[in-house]
């Protein structure tokens, strides 16, 4: 059984008209149809909630079902992924939502919604039914349970949501399996039958006491369970389609390192005319600044526009979308508002590594990836720099150390790969780990046997080897697939080999590989090398007696706050690079905060040399509620590398800042009116007035001395649940210690229907 959740008791919109509307609702007396929404699905939502408004305690349902409009109790409006959104607090504003039949769900649901958490902390509620829930734990994992006639399922993601960043978060059940989807991928799942439990005359709600803190936007609930496909398009499909025409999907990802895709997607927020879908309207464009010759089409189904081209690897592509009225246009017409661009630079080439760690740092948490391609591997659970084979390495203890590698379209392996390493054992003692992923791996067994193992379309296929490695000495171990056969080398020469067919089974969801980890390889690494391809024999004999390729180029591979997020005061303004750089170029002219106005904003710049990492700290507070972009100068007058290397092009991002918290009024609180109403939530009190604060917090209402059960608060309208036994007395509001004048009440009964 869930553990219940109290309802919060907040509000600062307009008083006495909200808080007789907010009556009504309560008590089930009308339900709000909203305009037309945009429909992704060609089966609707039963309820979607786009945020638009700007004030008032309402959120419009704008799905075709009518479902009701939602109840807001405390949570701000504010910017959101799509327009405007809500802000909750994590101490007790909730979303209300409607009593009707279309949301109490039985044997399959879709709730869906954007969210931008600014406090984690503890295991906060995001969405809670008695049924069915989904909460947010301490360390960013989403955890989504229900209750059903085949007992209760839930389970963690697989994946982290991060503080301050637009996630999407998608929950579905179909009768067989619950399942979790983090913006558009797969995030866990779990077999699971039968219907919910049924939950009379509670529809459920979002936030709550110490519950979801942040921003919220997009809430969708469907009947049904939702394909993947269907959820892409959601996020890409604003619910209020008078928003002005924007993209809302870019493949690459702007700043993406190490793609290998030959195509560039740009999505819409709704249908554009396809006559303005042209090499013209949108191009890739090369370090030059030259278009790169292409063919472009349009698929109207998912409002998405795909350029294919002919692209280089290792190099840097900017992307361009042209807006105004010679760019790209809806369906009726209106233009896309302004011109939009980003870069991303593609992968080495296959015959190159796909990543590839020497180990030299020798100090830090992070080796970098020398293949170009972006795959810095983070080292955990104190995994320790040592001497290596060449120069330095890694030494694991067997208990818990390892190498945490990167998820990427570069490390996603199919139809072949290969993984190479220099090893030096120092415990067989069990079988260990070596090198893990979902669907291939390579371990050691307790008399120092090699055993390679692949999860193929074709079947599981693996082998031991033909003879042992030695404990405490260095050995070359490599492991290849060809799409035909599993191959096994020890320094240089074939070890094993097996018949295999097929692809790698792709994980769900998708997982991340590990060196060592958990009871894992015991001993020192180094020279590790993944490869998307087959090496043959001769390369691994080459590689077995050759150093790593040279070092990659500079680049930058982490920034905070996350592009396009809400910067909390105070927290880090970064960027980490995939070597060192060089500290001189690391300056405020190469490193900058700009405004909105594209002003340059004074700042200091530090950099720390053990982790790769500038930091910005502004000479001053930043303005509240407004936009600012961060710039990583590249070029020749750029930041450079330690050993040569320039940023091959300016990296921003770009954030905003929180609205600014009113101060507490001054002004004692003033009580205009009283009314007692009858309903079948018992007797209620509407105060009207003014000076009551924003959000209620220890503020407190009473009648004949009695605190009253407040259901919702705003600066000049309470409403509140009458004490047991109380119907009559003087009502006194306190706030901030100021206590208001005393109310005579009035009584009146609203008919039930």
């Amino acid at each position: 059984m869930f553990i219940s959740t109290g309802l919060p008791c907040r509000r600062d919109v307009p008083a006495r008209g909200f808080a007789l509307r907010t009556l009504k609702f309560a008590a089930a007396l009308f339900m709000i149809a909203g305009s037309t929404p945009a429909l992704a699905q060609s089966e609707g939502p039963v309820a979607a909630y786009a945020f638009s408004e700007t004030s008032g305690a309402a959120a419009a349902d704008s799905s075709i079902s009518g479902t009701g409009t939602a109840l807001l109790s405390g949570a701000l409006h504010t910017a959101g992924r799509f327009g405007n959104g809500l802000q909750l607090d994590g101490v007790d504003d909730v979303l209300q939502l409607p009593l009707a039949d279309g949301l109490a769900f039985s044997n399959a649901f879709t709730v869906e919604a954007w969210i931008a958490p600014s406090a984690f902390g503890h295991e906060r509620t995001l969405w809670r039914t008695p049924s069915a829930m989904v909460t947010l734990r301490p360390e960013g994992t989403v955890v989504p349970v229900v209750l059903l006639t085949g007992g209760q399922v839930g389970f963690v993601s697989e994946s982290t949501l991060q503080a301050g960043a637009w996630s999407h978060v998608a929950v579905t059940y179909d009768g067989s399996m619950l399942r979790l989807f983090i913006d558009g991928v797969d995030a866990g799942s779990r077999p699971a039958t039968g219907t919910l439990l049924p939950a009379p005359l509670d529809p459920g709600f979002l936030g709550g006491i110490l519950g979801f803190a942040g921003k919220m936007d997009e809430l969708r609930f469907y009947r049904r369970a939702l394909s993947l496909d269907e959820i892409t398009l959601d996020i890409a499909t604003p619910l209020d389609q008078t928003l002005p025409l924007d993209i809302t999907a870019r493949s690459p990802l702007p700043n993406a390192v190490g793609v290998t895709q030959a195509s560039v997607a740009v999505t819409f927020s709704r249908a554009v005319d396809a006559r303005t879908i042209t090499t013209s309207t949108i191009a890739v464009v090369d370090t030059a600044n030259l278009a790169v010759p292409a063919t472009i089409s349009y698929d109207p189904a998912r409002r998405t526009a795909t350029v294919a081209a002919t692209l280089a690897p290792l190099t840097s592509y900017a992307v361009r979308v042209s807006g105004g009225s010679l760019g790209v246009h809806d369906a009726q017409g209106a233009p896309l508002a302004a011109d939009a661009s980003w870069t991303f630079r593609t992968a080495a080439s296959s015959a190159t590594p796909s990543a590839s760690y020497d180990f030299s740092e020798a100090a830090g948490t992070i080796a970098a990836d020398r293949s170009g391609n972006g795959n810095d591997a983070t080292l955990t659970n104190g995994t320790a720099w040592a001497a290596g084979r060449i120069g330095g390495g890694l030494r694991l203890d067997g208990v818990d150390d390892g190498v945490q590698l990167p998820r990427s379209q570069t490390l996603t392996f199919g139809s072949a790969f290969s993984v190479e390493a220099w090893i030096a054992p120092t415990a067989f003692d069990r079988e260990r780990s070596l090198w893990w992923t979902p669907s291939a791996m390579l371990t050691l067994r307790t008399d120092g046997w090699l055993v390679p193992v692949a999860i193929l379309t074709g079947g599981q296929v693996g082998f031991v080897s033909n003879w042992t490695v030695p404990a405490d000495a260095w050995s070359h171990v490599a492991m290849t697939y060809d799409g035909s056969m599993l191959r096994l080398y020890l320094n240089g020469m074939e070890a094993g080999s097996r018949a295999a067919t097929g692809s790698l089974v792709p994980a769900a969801p998708p997982q991340t590989g590990m060196l060592g980890g958990a009871a894992g390889f015991a001993g020192s690494i180094d020279e590790v090398r993944l490869f998307r391809r087959a090496l043959s024999a001769a390369e691994i004999a080459a590689d077995a007696a050759a150093p790593p390729e040279p070092v990659a180029p500079f680049s930058v591979t982490a920034v905070t706050p996350a592009d396009l997020s809400t910067y909390v005061t105070g927290s880090k303004i970064s960027a980490t690079f995939n070597r060192a750089a060089d500290a001189a170029s690391v300056t405020t002219a190469t490193v900058q905060l700009r405004d909105g106005a594209n002003q340059l904003v004074a700042a200091s710049v530090a950099y720390d040399s053990s982790t790769n990492t500038v930091t910005l700290t502004p000479a001053g507070a930043l303005a509240s509620a407004a936009n600012y972009v961060v710039r990583v100068v590249g070029g020749s007058n750029g930041v450079k590398g330690v050993g040569g290397g320039d940023l091959p092009a300016d990296v921003q991002w770009s954030f905003r800042t929180a609205a600014a918290v009113p101060p507490p009024s001054s002004t004692a609180p003033r009580i205009n009116s009283v009314d007692i109403v009858s309903s079948w939530l018992g007797q209620a009190m509407l105060v009207t007035g003014s000076n009551f604060g924003q959000r209620q917090g220890s503020s407190t209402v009473t009648i004949n001395g009695t605190s009253a059960y407040v259901i919702a608060w705003c600066s000049d309208a309470i409403l509140a649940i009458l004490p047991r036994n109380v119907s009559a007395g003087p009502v006194v509001v306190k706030v901030d210690g100021k206590t208001s004048n005393v109310g005579t009440a009035q009584v009146y009964t609203i008919r039930r229907w």
